[in-house]
């Protein structure tokens, strides 16, 4: 169970291969298979981002305003940016999508 957790820590932080050999230096096939499971989630994120197009818009439109606006703080720029997609009529209830799948 550690190990997986390990797998998708290094995989969704992006410390690359040095951190990587630095963390498994006496198991090269625990290394390994580390590298191949991060390999395989980027893969799928990438995958999904790419299918989703109004989430990769959304990005893009985020990104650009990022780089026109060069704020000191991306996080609380970032927090205001997306508060303005945020329904402000129930803030305590969780998002819950009506329509049928499929």
């Amino acid at each position: 169970m550690a190990e997986n957790k390990e797998e998708g820590e290094a995989a969704t932080h992006g410390r690359g291969e040095a951190w990587v050999e630095s963390l498994f230096s006496d198991d090269l096939e625990k290394a390994q298979r580390l590298r191949n499971r991060a390999a395989q989630i980027q893969a799928s994120n990438t995958e999904r981002l790419c299918r989703t197009r109004g989430l990769r818009d959304l990005l893009t439109d985020f990104t650009s305003a990022v780089l026109l606006s060069k704020p000191e703080d991306v996080f609380e720029f970032a927090r205001e940016y997306f508060s303005a997609f945020v329904e402000t009529d129930s803030p305590d209830q969780p998002l819950v999508n009506t329509k049928p799948s499929g």
